[in-house]
């Protein structure tokens, strides 16, 4: 039985190992000194600096979305735009350039012709940038091809009025619009992937965007065949998951595994995130956005699902409110990473499964340093910081026994199993020393049976 036992393990260490999925944290940008000449090398230096840190959270080789179509308007040339694009691949990113508008209403200036535009600039910028700067590329390189981004952060909402009360269909009716949209920018994309001399492009693109929570929530998300036609048109979206860390349900019961469905109120980004992965097609990816800004109490309290992590610092303590945030942050990230089973993790991006919101709010949150071009300061004051039901509780391991992974009550092979998927996640590390391994495997089959 011994002998069984022993070579059991071994094997399930082996298929552990190869269905591990690395996880990588990625961040926007919407401060553009980083990539403005007048302003470099000082802020792009500054900026690389903070994304190789290590630092927690840290963002070092992640997926860097910066915001460009504002600075392209006028010409498709910009110095500085090419020096930000060869300092972060150099430094190991992969990179979008984005565009933007977060008040997508299908009227004019905010419609398909407005993104257009925004888009064609991007992709006139991407075809004019220097060779010689094409030719040292090595991260954003698929292939032998290089390989640039664009990210669309275009939210649609109803124009005035709005319904009340909204339904299904009238958001049903919103989503196609904005696929409509979608189809032009794709469109565009591929004209510019295959020109019609047949030649092939020095850098080809693809194409990521942001969804609002609302197009994946129980309630008003978009069709099956709504998803399957943006999946057509987009190679990874980001659901906007950051609203909150617990649910978008009270009460709030932070990160337990063991809460699953809407009205368990299990962990909100995961919830989301299971969601969108679910919909995920072969060769595409998905990732989920976390917010980190700070708000006005008074005015950012009134619900659970209106606090991020960063909002109002309710996550701060008095002694180390840097450390306990960040910790916070870290935690929750780990947990809810943990949370997805490993046929879920593959859905993800494997150059950001998170997507930090944003540069200068993180600067902030994680170092305490007012980013170079920020007009916000670092705050050092907070009235009115906490709320009750709105401060979410982080998943804590049951005391007494450890081994019952799936928390049904016995330890025995589900428990083996479950283990399995949750190998580098905290959730699997039963003797807390940091790693999940053969020791944690070992304790699981030394309580074997039911649970006292």
């Amino acid at each position: 039985m011994k002998f069984i036992c022993i070579t059991f393990v071994a094997t399930f260490c082996l298929s552990g190992m190869s269905i591990a999925t690395e996880m990588k944290i990625g961040m926007i940008n919407w401060n553009t000194w980083p990539i403005q000449s007048s302003h470099q090398p000082i802020a792009l230096n500054t900026f690389s600096s903070f994304c190789k840190s290590a630092s927690t959270p840290s963002i070092d080789k992640g997926w860097i979305i910066q915001e460009a179509a504002d600075s392209l308007e006028n010409s498709p040339h910009n110095s500085g735009l090419d020096s930000f694009v060869l300092k972060m691949d150099l430094d190991g990113h992969h990179l979008s350039l984005n565009a933007y508008d977060d008040n997508w209403t299908n009227q004019p200036d905010h419609n398909t012709k407005s993104v257009s535009l925004d888009v064609q600039n991007i992709l006139n910028y991407i075809s004019n940038i220097p060779n010689s700067i094409v030719q040292q590329l090595v991260t954003n390189v698929d292939s032998g091809q290089p390989m640039l981004d664009i990210n669309l952060d275009v939210e649609p909402k109803f124009s005035p009025p709005i319904p009340d009360p909204t339904t299904p269909i009238e958001w049903q009716q919103l989503y196609d619009q904005w696929l409509s949209m979608m189809q032009h920018i794709h469109s565009l994309i591929y004209d510019f992937n295959n020109p019609a001399d047949g030649t092939t492009p020095p850098i080809k693109v693809t194409l990521s965007a942001f969804i609002p929570m609302v197009m994946v929530d129980p309630v008003n998300h978009m069709t099956t065949s709504q998803f399957t036609e943006a999946w057509t048109y987009c190679d990874t979206l980001i659901v906007m998951g950051y609203r909150n860390l617990p649910c978008f349900t009270i009460p709030c019961e932070g990160t337990d595994p063991s809460a699953t469905g809407t009205d368990g109120c299990e962990d909100g980004f995961t919830r989301i995130g299971r969601a969108l992965a679910a919909t995920v097609p072969p060769g595409k990816y998905c990732s989920i956005a976390l917010e980190l800004s700070r708000g006005n109490a008074s005015n950012e309290l009134s619900g659970c699902d209106k606090i991020s992590f960063g909002y109002s610092k309710i996550y701060d303590v008095p002694t180390d409110p840097v450390g306990h945030r960040t910790n916070f942050l870290k935690t929750a990230i780990e947990q809810g990473w943990g949370g997805f089973t490993a046929a879920e993790q593959a859905m993800f991006n494997p150059n950001g499964a998170f997507i930090l919101h944003s540069y200068e709010p993180f600067s902030c949150f994680r170092d305490d340093i007012q980013a170079p071009g920020s007009p916000d300061t670092c705050d050092t004051t907070c009235t009115n910081c906490t709320e009750s039901g709105c401060t979410p509780t982080l998943y804590a391991p049951p005391s007494g026994v450890y081994g019952d992974v799936n928390s049904d009550g016995i330890v025995d092979a589900n428990d083996l199993l479950a283990l399995e998927e949750l190998l580098g996640s905290c959730r699997g590390d039963l003797n807390f020393d940091g790693v999940v391994n053969v020791h944690d495997i070992l304790i699981t089959i030394g309580n074997w049976g039911a649970c006292p």
